[in-house]
């Protein structure tokens, strides 16, 4: 279970660790508190302020959509777990990782940035490549290539999202037959 700190003992981890008085490492040492807890609560302070520091996190029930529109923009713009739950003010970037985890195993790959197709990795890259000579290049050529970039990546978000929801469906399907089961016997 995780522990709640006061206001005033985050305020306090904050000004050593800005005054340059310990480090992270040294903090955690002394105060006997894992040092990505400390981490953590300076980098919340960082990203946004003082307030950061009230704030004391529940557990939060998230919807299927904000699950992956946050694993979407995390792969989207290439950021780490702690990075999008800083963004999202999400209270552990754990939660983002086992969300993609669960993702993976009904999609086959993790939302990560290496599995996103492009132009030039796609199954269909010989379709729309466009061969151009050097007097051919263009500004018009060169947008047209990254709208087609673009939509090959949004359609292997769909069809993740569709393979996600597919999968939960007959999950969701496979739990009712076995309470229409119980019900029965």
């Amino acid at each position: 279970m995780a522990r709640k700190y006061s206001y005033e003992f985050k305020k306090y981890l904050v000004t050593v660790i800005e005054n340059g008085i310990m480090s992270a490492s040294e903090l955690s040492r002394c105060c006997k508190i894992h040092k990505g807890v400390i981490c953590n609560i300076y980098n919340r302070y960082k990203h946004s302020g003082e307030s950061s520091l009230h704030h004391s996190f529940t557990r939060n029930e998230y919807s299927r959509d904000f699950k992956l529109n946050v694993l979407t923009y995390k792969a989207s713009n290439n950021l780490s777990y702690e990075q999008t739950a800083l963004y999202f003010n999400i209270p552990s970037a754990s939660v983002i990782y086992d969300w993609n985890k669960f993702c993976s195993k009904f999609i086959g790959d993790n939302m990560s940035d290496k599995n996103i197709p492009n132009s030039k990795k796609s199954k269909h890259s010989n379709s729309t490549d466009i061969k151009l000579t050097k007097s051919d290049d263009s500004e018009e050529v060169r947008q047209l290539k990254e709208r087609i970039s673009e939509l090959e990546k949004e359609l292997y978000y769909k069809s993740a999202e569709n393979a996600y929801l597919k999968k939960l469906e007959a999950l969701m399907q496979s739990k009712e037959q076995r309470v229409q089961q119980k019900k029965h016997k």
